[in-house]
Parts: structure tokens; sequence; C-alpha cells
């Protein structure tokens, strides 16, 4: 166990693959986990902020954005507890998306926008992104699986963070905050088999 007495909130908005990152959490991590709907996020409670998704950022977004939970995020974030964003999920750690018909914000987390692949300067595959890439990350590779339509595109004015890219074609796989709190994850770590709990029991480490 990484973190003396960790506990886990899983945001519950409605969106895919909820229950294979709880299991994921809990019996992977083995990090208890209380799944629940945003409204019920209470920041002093917990330890380890999770917002899995698969789905429409333009559905999903709006189900985050109530003053509560944002104000609850932002002070979590503010103690330097650990946010993790998976898939959708990461995305809505970001300003906004493409995807979304309506200009809906997303938390604001990380400096980028999501565009849609066909606007990657080098990705020339089909949409959605499906299979397995390499990522480097502090001189390791990791193998993940990827699903997805649109990309963490990181405001060319901020240096508050660091980006991972695909090896083999330099779409942005992680994104962390300067203060590395903040996680951005565009893979699934629980569908990535050793290397998704590797990298991700490797973030927990800088927690203990």
């Amino acid at each position: 166990m990484v973190l003396s007495s960790p506990k886990a909130f899983i945001v519950d908005y409605g969106a895919g693959n909820l229950g294979s990152i709880a299991r994921f959490i809990r019996s992977d991590l083995q990090i208890p986990a209380t799944t629940a709907t945003p409204l019920l996020f209470t920041p002093n409670n917990y330890d380890f902020l999770v917002i899995p998704g698969v789905g429409n950022y333009g559905l999903a977004a709006p189900k985050l954005a109530t003053e509560q939970f944002t104000t609850a995020v932002s002070q979590f974030v503010q103690t330097g507890k650990m946010v993790l964003g998976i898939c959708l999920g990461a995305q809505l750690l970001g300003y906004s998306s493409e995807e979304a018909k309506l200009p809906i914000r997303g938390l604001g987390l990380l400096p980028f926008n999501c565009v849609h692949l066909e606007s990657h300067p080098i990705y020339s595959g089909k949409t959605p992104r499906t299979g397995w890439s390499t990522v480097q990350y502090d001189k390791q590779e990791y193998s993940f699986y990827f699903v997805h339509s649109f990309y963490m595109k990181a405001s060319l004015d901020s240096d508050c963070h660091s980006t991972s890219l695909c090896i083999d074609d330099q779409v942005p796989a992680y994104m962390t905050s300067i203060n590395a709190n903040v996680h951005a994850l565009q893979f699934h770590p629980e569908k990535s088999a050793q290397d998704g709990f590797s990298f991700v029991s490797r973030l927990l480490t800088k927690y203990a």
C-alpha cells in the first residue's frame, strides 16, 4: 500500500467504464473506494479522486459543472491530494472539447483543450483511435490501450504542465500539472494489464 490510509472517491456521473475502473482501484490497487455522484464528494474525507469515463464530452461536462463539485475539487487540489482522470475523465480536466456542440467548460485543472484527431499534425490513422501504443515516461516505456477520437492539445502559452506522447504517432497520452497532483490519462490503465497497474502505482508512490 503506497498511502498510509488511502481512501478513493470515484465520480459516478453516468459515463461508461465505471465498473471496470472501480474494480481496478479496489481489486488491483487495493485501495478502498466510494463510488457516488459528484454532489456527494467531500474533499476532507478522501485522498484520491478518480474521474473515469467513456462517452460524450458534451453530455458529461454539465454533470460536473455544479458549483458545489467544482469548489470541492478546487479545495481538494489545493491540499495536494491526487486527482486522476481516465479517458473522457482525463479530457474533462481541461478547458473544453470540440466534441461538445455547445461551449461547455471542463474543470480547468490542466491547460489544454480537446480537439479532433483529424487536426493532429502527425496522426493519420482511423478515428476512433483504438489499440495499443507505447509511451515513454520518466525514462521507462509502457504499453497502453487507447480508445478515443479527440486528444488533449496543450495551451501554447502555458508552461504549468508536462506531457508524455505516444512514441508511434506523437498523440498526447498523459498530462500532469507542474505540482504533479493532477493526472490526465488518455489511455485506459484498467485495460492495459501490468503496465497500466505499474504506471498508476508509480504515480501513487509520489503520495507515500
